[in-house]
């Protein structure tokens, strides 16, 4: 059996298997028809990896902090770890492609974090811990629950231009997820949905944690489910957006985007390589669901966000 080799997979996303019960969420309250609540809500990008002293210290503590202060009906929180961090999202090609035997890393979500603003360093690697808000940075230290829901407060009492609405369901390794969209005011540009995979509760190592080799980390990216359903396919962005020009107030959008999940066991990976593996229950498992848009083939601007637990 060849072993597995390690390879950086620059644009996209990624991911992993197992056989799991089937799992229904509703995104509006009840299992018919989705409802759209008109409700501006905020998100925040939490840039981080295992081995960032700072992280654990109190960037990841804080994250966590303001899951529980804010409340995920009001805000969406992603924890993506870079490509060196051991929770970094992974995924292997099918014998059909090339290098089938290899594993696959994606050190970033292609053009995401340009859209939330994620500072660079000397050396172009990104700037971690940082915490982008609503697409704008709010800090790379010492950012507080507190400032996260200030941030939000302020920025929810906007009325918002699209309300969006998911519901979540997982059946043996198919996860699924219903979404709809309303349009509030005529709006014009290109508008764009994002569903992203998030574990809700991983133990793992980070460094800087009081216990650093068993932290609970919470709502880590695992895989974004646009680009097909495949995991070695995952994009952040689709090719064409759900709707564009000129667009009537009370418009409506509805899609269900399905990601067929394959598990890779410590047997399947390099063992020195440590990454924490993702067996996803669907007890575990959100579905956050993202609005954005774009205006003159600029970058992906924030609009409004949900998740489907």
């Amino acid at each position: 059996m060849k072993k597995l080799a390690f390879m950086l997979f620059g644009a996209s996303l990624l991911f992993v298997a197992g056989c799991k019960k089937e799992s229904t969420d509703d995104g509006s309250g009840d299992n018919g028809a989705l409802v759209v609540e008109k409700k501006q809500r905020s998100m925040v990008g939490y840039v981080t990896a295992t081995w960032c002293g700072p992280c654990g210290a109190y960037g990841g503590p804080n994250f966590k902090k303001a899951i529980d202060e804010v409340g995920e009906d009001n805000i969406t929180m992603l924890n993506i770890h870079t490509s060196s961090s051991k929770l970094t999202p992974y995924f292997k090609r099918p014998s059909s492609m090339n290098n089938p035997d290899s594993v696959y890393i994606a050190p970033v979500f292609g053009g995401i974090f340009n859209s939330l603003n994620i500072p660079t360093t000397s050396s172009g690697g990104i700037s971690i811990p940082s915490f982008s808000m609503n697409g704008g940075l709010i800090g790379t230290s010492n950012v507080t629950s507190a400032m996260i829901k200030d941030n939000a407060t302020a920025h929810n009492a906007n009325a918002p231009q699209i309300g969006v609405a998911a519901r979540k369901k997982i059946t043996g390794n198919t996860i699924s997820v219903e979404i709809k969209t309303e349009t509030y005011e005529e709006l014009n540009g290109e508008y764009f949905v994002t569903a992203l995979v998030l574990e809700d509760k991983v133990m793992g190592l980070q460094t800087g944690a009081p216990d650093p080799t068993n932290t609970e980390h919470r709502n880590v990216v695992r895989a974004c489910m646009n680009g097909g359903g495949e995991l070695y396919n995952q994009k952040m962005f689709d090719d064409m957006p759900f709707a564009s020009g000129t667009v009537a107030a009370g418009s409506e959008y509805s899609t269900t985007i399905n990601l067929n999940y394959q598990r890779y066991t410590a047997a399947n990976i390099n063992p020195n390589f440590g990454l924490v593996e993702w067996d996803m229950a669907p007890a575990n498992t959100k579905i956050a669901v993202i609005v954005w848009a774009k205006f003159d083939n600029t970058k992906y601007i924030y609009v409004n966000s949900v998740v489907a637990k």
